[in-house]
Parts: C-alpha cells; sequence; structure tokens
C-alpha cells in the first residue's frame, strides 16, 4: 500500500468541513430523537424539571453523542468518495 507523502490544507478543509456539518446534523438529529420525547413525558406529566437535570441531561447527551454519534459519523467519513482521494483505515501487521 502507498503511504502518503504529504496532505494538503485543501484536503484537510474537506475533511474538517464534513466532520464539522455531519457532525452537526447527526447530533442534532440524536439530541430531538432522544430529547423531545423526554421532553413531552416531563410536561404530559407536570413533572418540573429540576436543577440537577439539566447537567444530567448535558452528560447523556454527550454520551449519546460520542458512542452513538461519533461511529455513525466515522463510517460516513469513511464511505465518502471525496475528490481526488479517499479515506482508508489499515491495520499494521
Amino acid at each position: 500500500m502507498n503511504e502518503p507523502t504529504s496532505i494538503g490544507y485543501g484536503t484537510l478543509l474537506r475533511i474538517t468541513w464534513l466532520l464539522a456539518w455531519r457532525g452537526t446534523l447527526i447530533n442534532l438529529v440524536l439530541g430531538v430523537a432522544v430529547g423531545a420525547p423526554i421532553g413531552i413525558i416531563f410536561a404530559l406529566a407536570g413533572a418540573p424539571i429540576r436543577d440537577w437535570l439539566q447537567p444530567v441531561a448535558v452528560a447523556a447527551g454527550t454520551l449519546i453523542a460520542v458512542f452513538v454519534g461519533g461511529p455513525l459519523l466515522v463510517r460516513m467519513m469513511l464511505r465518502k468518495r471525496f475528490r481526488g482521494f479517499r479515506l482508508l483505515i489499515s491495520r499494521e501487521p
């Protein structure tokens, strides 16, 4: 397999842009899919939102983003065919 010699700034920007916009989109969808039902349940139950709930929700959202959104993002990135290059993962012997 050919080893890369150098990666240009334009290539790095394309990869960064893919990570930024797709990561934002994936985590937005996950946040709405998980957060909306919980908010609706709290509202229908008439339960007040306590002060301790916000840090718990932020921690849970972060875990979901890392362990669900992250792998989805990496899979999308590896399947993407950029103009002139493609990202691959190779195991070292």
